[in-house]
């Protein structure tokens, strides 16, 4: 979409990746439509299958408790959606809509993290290396204390 604007100057590395997760964006606004449609459809065929199970259960009992109506209420809309969701249909919609989300979190995490990087701030991909380094220093520090005790003969 955005891919025929030329990317120029000092930033244009910047550019392209600005332009990759407004694509991505837009690819995750456009597959977003048909799921949304196709849980909408199971929302609106789970109102018929609701009344039609509080018009058969109160021709037999005119009272029911609040359990009994939220039951009811709960296996209308089980039915209607659990037929939405077993189609391949809605299977196909939703994996583009997963692969779509992940594509525009890459895209926006790759944007980021370079334009905080310009700005000194610290990045997600900073704290994953800081917390895989005090990982590595407990395992150090344990199997020296380990080490310590076993020269030692008592307990560190």
């Amino acid at each position: 979409m955005l891919r025929n604007i030329p990317a120029l100057g000092l930033t244009r590395e910047l550019q392209v990746r600005c332009t990759n997760v407004v694509d991505a964006w837009a690819d995750l606004v456009r597959v977003s439509g048909p799921y949304s449609m196709l849980v909408a459809g199971a929302a609106t065929r789970s109102v018929p299958a609701v009344v039609g199970r509080l018009v058969r259960a109160a021709s037999r009992r005119p009272f029911m408790d609040g359990r009994t109506v939220a039951e009811l209420v709960l296996d209308g809309c089980d039915a209607a959606f659990t037929a939405t969701f077993d189609a391949p249909k809605y299977t196909e919609a939703q994996g583009r809509l997963v692969d779509a989300a992940m594509l525009y979190r890459r895209r926006q995490r790759e944007f980021v993290e370079p334009l905080l990087g310009l700005m000194h701030v610290a990045t997600r991909s900073d704290a994953e290396d800081i917390g895989r380094t005090v990982n590595d220093l407990r395992r150090d520090v344990r199997a020296l204390r380990r080490q310590v005790e076993a020269l030692s003969g008592r307990p560190v």
